[in-house]
């Protein structure tokens, strides 16, 4: 039945980059919207009790999340555990006894939760860069530049292809093990037919060293606008990740910018979409190279909705070490917690395409923001912190 089993593979992928290119990649409002009305018809999502172990009750957090994505689920409850202890999960009935609620819901239904004291959290967001404005951002940002520099004294160079032995060597000694070796279980891996059929509309990157390549990257224009390129999936030989110390990565995104500057069509270059947090590590990655932020819409079928119902010591301590990404009026915003102490958490936190940012802190307490005029400070009465808090979350739906 091998055979069998082989024709359903293709078939489901055939069929699955159709919708998700074609379709989804045409028509992603109308997509998202259709599958979000579908979820409302799905059974209620299973709910857990996430809590964090101290001596002190009132150093614990407990958070309950909703929803049935395990991929989310376990990020969020890692994200938990910075925190303190590592938490204990255990099955709980929505709303008993939690400090911090988020939920996975519906996007179409997020206006409601928004006007029950819920911030609504985009599932994905994704960035972008404009290549009309990267020379310019490289030389004006010493990270950048120091990075560029060091690709170059390392000899990469590259070379654009698109033959079948070039793609094949690409999936399964690039793709297939780097996605393994960072994700393992986790990873989720398009199949080999997928990929080519997203190179037919792009072209595959491979980075070299010393005339040998050494990671590639695939990417592919954008069925809904031909100025943008996607970069759709990369890796290092043999899934070697000290490559990736090595600057090999980097190598992929700096090459592929300049690949694609050179485009007569193409004005940006938008990457992998990541979670909505301030401080996750791809995230703060790429606004290194220039990227802007903005909601992602072909996958935004769902959204995360965050509720504060007590301020206590251990949500505090969630909301400083996982500043959040909201849905606001004007767009996306940021939202960090500040507390004594974490002045360097503050830093580095604004990013391009964010509306606003805004830092919570107790009365009293104001943070040294040194000299970020673009961040709001929003002083919380410690009394009744959680009751501003959901009135401001109602606030950004108005």
């Amino acid at each position: 039945m091998d055979w069998l089993d082989h024709a359903r593979a293709r078939i489901w992928e055939e069929v699955s980059f159709a919708a998700n290119y074609h379709v989804r990649g045409k028509l992603p409002r109308l997509v998202s919207g259709y599958e979000s009305a579908r979820a409302l018809l799905r059974r209620r999502p299973s709910c857990c009790r996430v809590t964090t172990p101290a001596e002190d009750p009132g150093q614990q957090l407990r958070l309950l999340l909703g929803g049935d994505d395990e991929r989310v689920r376990r990020y969020l409850t890692h994200r938990a555990g910075r925190v303190g202890s590592p938490p204990s999960v255990a099955a709980r009935p929505r709303g008993e006894g939690a400090d911090l609620e988020i939920l996975e819901v519906p996007r179409i239904v997020a206006r409601l939760y928004s006007r029950r004291g819920y911030f609504v959290l985009p599932w994905w967001v994704s960035q972008s860069v404009e290549l009309s404005r990267l020379e310019r951002f490289i030389a004006a940002s010493r990270h950048t530049s120091q990075r560029v520099r060091r690709i170059l004294r390392r000899g990469y160079d590259y070379e654009v292809v698109r033959d079948r032995a070039s793609f094949d060597e690409f999936y399964h000694r690039m793709y297939l093990p780097t996605m393994t070796a960072r994700h393992g279980e986790e990873a989720y891996l398009r199949g080999p037919l997928y990929l080519w059929r997203g190179l037919e509309h792009g072209a595959l990157l491979m980075v070299r060293r010393d005339g040998r390549r050494v990671a590639g990257i695939l990417n592919v224009r954008s069925a809904r606008d031909a100025h943008v390129m996607s970069t759709w999936a990369g890796g290092m030989l043999d899934g070697d990740l000290a490559l990736v110390e090595e600057d090999a990565d980097s190598a992929c995104i700096y090459f592929t910018l300049m690949w694609a500057r050179g485009l007569p069509t193409c004005t940006q270059v938008s990457l992998t979409a990541t979670r909505p947090f301030l401080d996750d590590g791809l995230f703060r990655y790429r606004k290194r190279w220039g990227a802007h932020v903005e909601a992602e819409n072909a996958w935004a079928e769902k959204v995360l909705v965050l509720r504060v119902n007590r301020l206590t010591d251990g949500v505090r301590r969630f909301l400083q070490r996982n500043p959040f990404i909201v849905v606001g009026r004007g767009g996306l915003e940021g939202f960090a917690y500040w507390s004594d102490g974490a002045a360097e958490q503050l830093s580095d936190l604004h990013s391009p395409g964010l509306a606003r940012l805004t830092i919570l802190a107790d009365r009293d307490r104001r943070p040294p923001l040194r000299g970020d005029e673009t961040a709001l400070i929003r002083e919380l009465d410690p009394h009744a912190a959680a009751d501003e808090l959901r009135a401001l979350a109602v606030a950004l739906s108005s």
